[in-house]
């Protein structure tokens, strides 16, 4: 099918693409993961409290408990607080208590992240997630879990799902009313704007659930590569035939937790080249790369960043030093250096920083500097994803 490209006019004022996929599955398939009812209330005095300093588990006995799950680098999660301040507002004095709690994070950040946003009287740290992923069995943010009065599990959702009337409901009648969801999901939503001269170039991501990604002044090639990386292939190459296509651009994209990514995959790349102006293919090519994974977990600790410096690089004629810098940032030099094809372990963290020294033109010498921080770096033949996206001048 010929694909048509958008007008220069309708460049100019605002191009805005709204996708929205629907599809009929049966009660296994739905939205909510469903994992969770049933569940007692897990034991919140293992939870890190930031506010109040502790909390027992008297203090929810024979009350409504809604948790509600977020992270500060989650922009959806941090956009519904309002909405979940106000349940906590209107039910106060029903024996409702809401509780925010933290993806996996550091007390200090709470402390100054609940400092300056409104957020439930009580917050707290689940602490490597373990009462979100391994009690409750979830997966994607924002999360919420509601724990009746008896003490178990009533209702689980996608935190938007939470309304007054839900929770009206359950208290007037001991039950939850039907979710029209169960018998419909959306597999993606998909919106593209024209970037204004005022924003900034950011791209972010509610990494690692990879539900929601956000991009501002993005090229069109950034857009897709990024798109790509989110639908499956973590180590996908960008290539570009002729010149980069025009204009900047401002996207996001929202996945459903439950979505199979490579069966949506060609259709979001389709909307996104009569969006952007381009034309997109994936090829798979044998190439030699360097796969890099953590040998000694304990030693690239040690290694973790006690510099104030920020993403510092110097050197010798022999030697480079890149201090505060993340795993990713240093492969990043290491590709430019050797015109290599790093790919990626993806256990390992991204968002540590650490301090590295590594020798210049020598991979070997590369190889055992890595190996001493706990890092192997392997050089082999494999099969790579290439990106290829050109401008539509159809």
């Amino acid at each position: 099918m010929r694909q048509i490209r958008p007008s220069l006019g309708i460049i100019k004022s605002v191009l805005v693409l709204v996708v929205f996929a629907w599809v009929l599955v049966s009660p296994l398939q739905v939205i909510a993961q469903k994992n969770a009812i049933g569940k007692a209330a897990p034991n919140c005095e293992e939870l890190l409290w930031v506010r109040p300093a502790a909390v027992s588990n008297e203090t929810f006995k024979n009350k409504v408990v809604i948790f509600e799950f977020f992270a500060t680098w989650c922009k959806p999660c941090i956009d519904l607080m309002p909405k979940v301040n106000a349940i906590e507002a209107q039910f106060a004095d029903k024996g409702v208590e809401v509780v925010a709690v933290s993806w996996n994070a550091k007390k200090e950040v709470i402390d100054s992240f609940i400092s300056v946003k409104a957020m439930p009287q009580k917050v707290c740290i689940d602490v490597k997630s373990d009462m979100f992923l391994k009690y409750f069995g979830a997966w994607g943010i924002p999360y919420a879990i509601m724990v009746g009065r008896d003490g178990k599990v009533v209702w689980e959702g996608k935190a938007d799902s939470l309304t007054t009337d839900l929770v009206g409901t359950y208290l007037l009648t001991d039950s939850i009313p039907a979710d029209p969801t169960l018998e419909e999901r959306t597999l993606f939503e998909l919106k593209v704007s024209n970037a204004l001269a005022s924003d900034k170039n950011v791209i972010s991501s509610n990494h690692p659930m990879d539900t929601f990604m956000e991009g501002r002044s993005q090229i069109p090639s950034g857009i897709i590569i990024n798109v790509v990386n989110t639908l499956g292939y973590k180590n996908a190459e960008r290539e570009v035939i002729g010149e980069e296509p025009p204009g900047f651009f401002n996207f996001t994209l929202r996945l459903d937790s439950t979505t199979d990514r490579s069966r949506i995959r060609d259709g979001v790349l389709s909307l996104l080249d009569v969006a952007l102006g381009t034309k997109t293919k994936i090829e798979h090519r044998l190439v030699e790369v360097l796969s890099i994974s953590i040998s000694d977990s304990s030693l690239l600790t040690l290694h973790r960043t006690r510099s104030a410096n920020t993403n510092l690089l110097t050197g010798t004629e022999g030697k480079i030093q890149l201090e505060n810098v993340t795993i990713g940032s240093m492969l990043s030099y290491i590709k430019r250096e050797y015109g290599l094809i790093v790919i990626y372990d993806l256990s390992i963290n991204y968002r540590e920083l650490y301090d590295f020294e590594i020798r210049r033109n020598d991979l070997a010498g590369v190889q055992n500097d890595l190996l001493a921080v706990g890092l192997s770096l392997v050089k082999s033949i494999k099969s790579v994803p290439y990106v290829v996206v050109q401008a539509n001048k159809m």
